[in-house]
């Protein structure tokens, strides 16, 4: 995969925050770790963590509180054959090769 193709960082951190919830890690209303401790376990910067937590947020899984923290709002339903917003070429590519195998 050349580097034009790699999907962004944040996206894979989202992937990952996803199962977490999804897995019953954290419960609903339950206190995400601190950014810091959350950066350091995906092994990003905070920077990369706050742009998969803001996705979630947009999504409505998680609540930010000013001076608390992150919160689980709304577990993730399971995983449906479905392709969320397309936002680069490789996300199209990659959405174009499911329609071909489903439709084939």
């Amino acid at each position: 995969m050349t580097a034009l193709a790699r999907r962004p960082l944040s996206h894979e951190v989202y992937d990952r925050l996803r199962g977490l919830l999804g897995s019953g890690s954290f419960p609903r209303d339950a206190r995400l770790p601190a950014e810091e401790e959350l950066a350091r376990r995906f092994a990003v910067s905070r920077s990369v963590l706050r742009q998969a937590l803001v996705r979630l947020r947009v999504e409505g899984h998680v609540v930010s509180r000013k001076g608390s923290g992150s919160f689980v709002r709304e577990l993730p339903r399971p995983a449906s054959p479905s392709f969320g917003p397309l936002h680069s070429i490789p996300d199209m590519r990659a959405f174009l090769e499911f329609r071909c195998g489903v439709e084939s």
